[in-house]
């Protein structure tokens, strides 16, 4: 992880798992895919942490690898939602039938998993 930035997995990782290459986000080269995935991963963290209502940096003296698996399948699954949109944000169903794509980066399994995660204990408000 670079000093000063805080993010889950790396964007090594999320190349290794996902498969991307600069060309398949019109990017021209390496260090530009691993900048964009590394600002992807920064707003994942900061996803999970409101998710969760906690910064794990922070609250946490080791990290959960399960939280780092979680953020390189989101930012895996930002790459083929970025793919899909650019390509074309329309999807056909059948012949009849389109869709415009869905965002699926926070899938309702990765939610399911965060609950086995720490997080806060959220309060109910009162009036």
């Amino acid at each position: 992880m670079s000093e000063g930035k805080k993010y889950y997995s790396t964007p090594a990782d999320v190349i290794t798992y996902s498969g991307v290459k600069a060309d398949d986000l019109w990017l021209n080269d390496d260090s530009e895919l691993e900048e964009l995935i590394e600002s992807w991963l920064e707003q994942i963290a900061d996803k999970i942490h409101k998710h969760q209502d906690m910064n794990y940096f922070e609250e946490l003296e080791e990290i959960p690898p399960a939280v780092h698996d979680i953020a390189k399948r989101m930012c895996t699954n930002k790459i083929k939602a970025a793919t899909l949109n650019r390509d074309s944000n329309i999807t056909r169903i059948d012949e009849f039938t389109v869709q415009q794509t869905k965002d699926f980066v926070f899938t309702e399994e990765i939610r399911k998993e965060l609950k086995d995660l720490p997080q806060k204990k959220r309060r109910l408000k009162t009036l």
